[in-house]
């Protein structure tokens, strides 16, 4: 019997789970992170100005953007997505706060309607009062979102990580039989991008990678990731390690995605493994986040049937929300590998279960020195909107 994630997420999730498991009265989740890596410690760095370092005001843009997708936990208990095209700020103040008027049962009473409108007002007020100025890609405005700890970004804050080493083997007592084949997921020797039309010629600050993903966001069906020279017709883009460190956080993402669903995954010949990495959970808070209008139970959204937005069979549903990320650095896995194995880790873009790993295999061991994002903590919502329009 072979390793699955199953067993790994079994050890992490009773792991972080006991620490930050509980918040309040809400449910709170442990997921793997299904597609790449997320965030890196480069996110906070200038690519234009490297000498600069790393700059918080980039940092506290690249937490936001990620934590602003809406999670969708898989079925396969194991995961969640971030959905590129869902923002949690959007939905929050468009489908909820925006339009909410108060539910009076039995006509009016003005002391519930002064006592909505109060706190509608300050919910509205702490939206429009926390918008910060973008400082990568395209100018813009965006809604924060605060991390604990704050400087989550920088190696040198040593302090930040605590270190944790786990066993995993196939056979433990009380393991999942595998949902899966194995934990190897790999992308082609070399992977490229095919289109299915020309790709749009480069701005001059965009390579044609970063060209391509933005077709892809256009038009999924544009593009597809295949292996160089096995697609006859259609234009190619090579996926170089270089070229994916320089994108911007959203194409990385989308990139990420691709791999992750058009690549096969490889089965583990190990049976059995050492993890070890240094950890930071990062606690989010989103000061535009009224929590006192979330939870108060007497309101409704004209034309919006009550739990309508939080319903987790819909396509469109947000039963939860992001409420931490789980970083790690330093990552060790070490077991006795089989040629199988040592072969797939030759690959430049290569992950083991959750954990995106170098290539390659030395005494023994994979390693992955930098920083990436392999779970999510989700909150679960109330039933939103909390009440049904009135009957006329």
């Amino acid at each position: 019997m072979s390793l699955s994630t199953d067993v790994i997420f079994d050890r992490l999730n009773d792991y972080f789970l006991a620490r930050f498991g509980m918040t309040g009265n809400v449910q709170t989740l442990f997921r793997f992170q299904r597609f790449g890596s997320g965030i890196s410690d480069q996110d906070a760095i200038d690519p234009d100005q490297p000498g600069l370092g790393y700059q918080h005001v980039r940092a506290v843009e690249a937490v936001s953007t990620l934590a602003d997708h809406v999670p969708s936990v898989s079925g396969d208990g194991l995961s969640v997505s971030l959905n590129l095209q869902s923002s949690i700020a959007d939905r929050y103040f468009t489908e909820l706060l925006k339009d909410s008027e108060p539910y009076v049962l039995g006509g009016s009473d003005d002391v519930l309607t002064r006592a909505f409108t109060s706190m509608k007002a300050e919910a509205v007020r702490r939206w429009t009062n926390a918008t910060l100025e973008a400082h990568s890609g395209v100018p813009m405005r965006f809604k924060p979102v605060l991390a604990t700890p704050d400087a989550w970004y920088n190696p040198a804050r040593d302090d930040l990580w605590s270190n944790v080493s786990f066993e995993v083997s196939a056979d433990m007592e009380g393991s999942p039989s595998p949902q899966e084949p194995g934990v190897w997921q790999i992308a082609p020797s070399q992977p490229v991008l095919a289109l299915n039309q020309v790709a749009p010629p480069s701005d001059g600050t965009a390579s044609a990678l970063a060209a391509a993903i933005r077709m892809a966001r256009e038009n999924p069906d544009a593009v597809s990731v295949t292996a160089e020279g096995s697609s006859d017709g259609e234009s190619q883009v090579a996926v170089s390690p270089d070229d994916v460190s320089r994108l911007q956080l959203e194409d990385r993402l989308l990139l990420d995605e691709l791999l992750a669903t058009q690549v096969q995954s490889v089965p583990t010949a190990v049976n059995a493994a050492t993890i070890a990495f240094d950890y930071c959970v990062v606690q989010i808070n989103r000061p535009w986040w009224y929590d006192i209008f979330i939870n108060d139970g007497n309101w409704y959204v004209p034309g919006t049937a009550a739990c309508a937005l939080t319903l987790d069979d819909t396509p469109k549903g947000m039963p939860f929300v992001t409420s931490g990320m789980v970083l790690v650095r330093n990552l060790l896995i070490t077991g006795s590998w089989e040629q199988i194995d040592i072969e797939s880790a030759q690959r430049s873009m290569s992950s083991f279960g959750p954990f995106r790993v170098g290539s390659g295999v030395a005494d023994g061991q994979l390693t992955y020195s930098h920083v990436q994002t392999i779970g999510w903590l989700v909150d679960s919502l109330p039933g939103l909107p909390p009440c049904d329009p009135p009957a006329l």
